[in-house]
């Protein structure tokens, strides 16, 4: 059989797909007694908790009395729920904690919710914190002392999933274990790329130096993220610091929620395009942005090869059926003649090796977290919900992608 070029591209992003698995896994080999490494707090600054709110009356109060039971001393700690032209109760949901600094505006989105509370805030630190999330109590305790790193301007929590209860959410949390895992590696290389509004600490100083939030990008933790790499900042993330957040129920909501994702990524990686032409060293230069180019074009390729070999092996099996139909072959001659499609080639080979990288990535990931909602590898119910994530939850991931490229295209650009 001949070797045509989608056998190229198969071939081609089978080999990225190991490699890029691979170098996690030497990662995590190198750095893993490195994980929870705790630097130790040297003193006590004043921080300032912002909490961006649209009709959350259903969930603020729950984030505020976790925001309540934080282990930071009251006089070390300003609280601000911006509340941005809700049409409900949350207003009044926070009005009923006497300790919080309510803001009123007009709807202008996330972004603009958290700027007018950084222009309010005295702290020299912003923390950022989703009012669908609640943090552990030592969050800030395990969080700030990252701040005595020189050239630190963000440190962000590990985020998981709150009491996941519906099929979707369960497979969620073995997500969020990974991307908290991923990005707790890719601290080793200062390439953290976004810092995540469910709880994220940055330099006051630093967010004003770059201009604060960007009031146009749906998801400002990214753009704002690669803003601080362009400006040479570090970007940290502590396993020790966690806080949980409410996530999508059914595959409708998770679908609206990473489409938003997407869209957002990709609009910041158009905003950004001009750092590969950017005079001074930084990550996004150097590694981000690659990355994440080099990841969607991988995803497309990884669709299209695979929807190109499915339809080219149920075409052999209707050609040969029909020629075996024709010449009355018996069972046992036309399982002779199918079995060539069927043999080991070397496009089964990298397909294994890909699934079987996946389920080593995956693993490493669940065993250094240590969610309790997901439980051990001994687990036939964890060992049925890893191989239902790695063969079809993350399978859907470029139909998402294909999704929001189709939205950009027609710059319909919104939540």
């Amino acid at each position: 059989m001949a070797f045509s070029p989608i056998d190229g591209i198969y071939l081609t992003y089978s080999t990225i797909g190991i490699f890029i698995f691979s170098v996690f896994v030497l990662l995590h080999l190198q750095n893993k007694s490195k994980f929870y490494d705790q630097p130790k707090l040297k003193y006590t600054p004043l921080v300032s908790i912002i909490v961006p709110a649209w009709n959350e009356e259903n969930v603020l109060s729950g984030t505020l009395d976790s925001i309540n039971k934080l282990n930071w001393p009251r006089d070390k700690l300003e609280v601000i729920v911006v509340n941005d032209g809700s049409t409900d109760k949350t207003s009044e949901v926070a009005k009923r904690y006497g300790w919080v600094k309510l803001i009123e505006k007009e709807n202008g989105g996330k972004a603009s919710a958290l700027n007018a509370g950084i222009k309010k805030a005295q702290g020299g630190f912003i923390a950022c914190i989703d009012s669908d999330s609640y943090p552990e109590p030592d969050a800030l305790k395990y969080l700030m002392p990252h701040f005595e790193e020189d050239g630190v301007g963000a440190v962000v929590a590990t985020i998981l999933p709150k009491s996941p209860k519906t099929f979707i959410q369960k497979l969620q949390a073995i997500e969020y274990t990974v991307i908290a895992w991923n990005r707790k590696l890719l601290q080793f290389i200062d390439a953290i790329y976004v810092t995540p509004g469910a709880l994220a600490i940055y330099r006051k100083d630093a967010l004003e130096k770059i201009g604060n939030f960007d009031e146009k990008c749906i998801t400002e933790d990214i753009e704002i993220t690669w803003r601080l790499q362009r400006a040479r900042y570090k970007v940290r993330a502590s396993l020790n610091a966690r806080v949980y957040t409410d996530v999508p129920k059914t595959l409708r909501v998770w679908w609206k929620q990473r489409l938003r994702w997407h869209l957002g990524g990709e609009q910041t990686i158009l905003k950004h395009r001009g750092a590969f032409f950017d005079k001074n060293k930084n990550k996004v230069k150097t590694f981000i942005a690659p990355y994440q180019i080099s990841s969607y074009i991988v995803s497309i390729l990884g669709i299209s090869t695979g929807f190109y070999i499915f339809a080219r092996l149920m075409y052999r099996l209707i050609l040969f059926g029909s020629l075996a139909s024709k010449v009355g072959l018996t069972f046992k001659e036309q399982t002779k003649l199918f079995a060539p499609v069927f043999l080991p080639n070397i496009f089964l080979i990298f397909g294994l090796l890909i699934f079987t990288t996946s389920i080593i990535f995956t693993k490493l990931a669940t065993s250094s977290v240590k969610y309790e909602q997901v439980s051990t590898f001994s687990s036939i119910k964890y060992a049925i919900r890893l191989l239902i994530y790695v063969s079809l939850y993350v399978m859907i991931f470029p139909f998402v992608l294909i999704h929001s490229l189709w939205r950009l295209a027609i710059r319909r650009i919104d939540w």
